[in-house]
């Protein structure tokens, strides 16, 4: 005789949940988002938000140890960091079909140029794309300041954890979304935030532009202020 449903479903082995905690250090707030992958697929657990200039938080020690005690309280997981886009910079590189060696060569020569800085003192990541209009080996690159992350790092409390990828807004928007639409064509992702604003263009589901504004919902509302009085 089989045994009952709920007798078979006790004795399955529980599979193994992965946790990860992301963290947007933004302008006017630090946003933390503790996500669970169950049968490979994200779960948001808990999403904490810690207002700035609302919770009186004016320097950055005050910021810094706020952080600390929201990221302990969370948990010890594994910590992506997405800075600000505005503090990198994301490109598509049309280079010459070559061995992977030379490709990542020309890569860190294309990323000296751009910054404009010594080897040492960039951190730049790549991609290969798929080949589109005159691209025919494009890539996507994104570089940034060594200390700009070192900076944010500091900011949020994170020295010493497991910090285990380090990203941007622009390319954080445009993974997310791919994940949810894979089959994304020609679309335009905008993040409107307080201070700034992201832009990302995709194409054939790979992001080819991507910019940030400085311009959000602090300046439309000082605008509607005083225009209405």
């Amino acid at each position: 005789m089989p045994a009952p449903l709920a007798q078979f479903a006790l004795r399955l082995p529980f599979l193994p949940r992965k946790r990860l905690l992301a963290i947007d250090p933004g302008g006017n707030c630090v946003k933390l988002l503790l996500v669970e992958e169950v049968l490979n697929r994200p779960q948001i657990v808990r999403h904490e938000l810690i207002e700035i200039q609302s919770a009186g938080l004016l320097s950055e020690e005050e910021v810094l140890r706020h952080a600390q005690d929201v990221i302990q309280d969370l948990g010890q997981y594994p910590i992506a960091l997405a800075i600000p886009h505005y503090r990198a910079l994301s490109q598509t590189m049309d280079l010459p079909n070559a061995e992977p060696q030379e490709i990542r060569r020309l890569i860190e020569a294309e990323t000296v140029k751009l910054s404009g800085l010594g080897e040492s003192n960039i951190v730049y990541d790549y991609v290969a794309l798929q080949p589109y209009g005159r691209h025919s080996n494009p890539f996507w690159v994104t570089l940034c300041r060594e200390a700009e992350i070192q900076s944010q790092v500091q900011r949020c409390g994170l020295a010493g954890l497991d910090l285990c990828e380090v990203t941007t807004t622009a390319n954080g928007l445009t993974t997310s979304y791919l994940a949810q639409e894979p089959d994304a064509d020609q679309i335009v992702l905008v993040d409107f935030g307080a201070t700034g604003t992201v832009l990302v263009i995709l194409y054939r589901g790979q992001a080819i532009y991507a910019s940030h504004f400085a311009l959000g919902g602090d300046a439309l509302t000082d605008t509607i202020v005083s225009t209405q009085g």
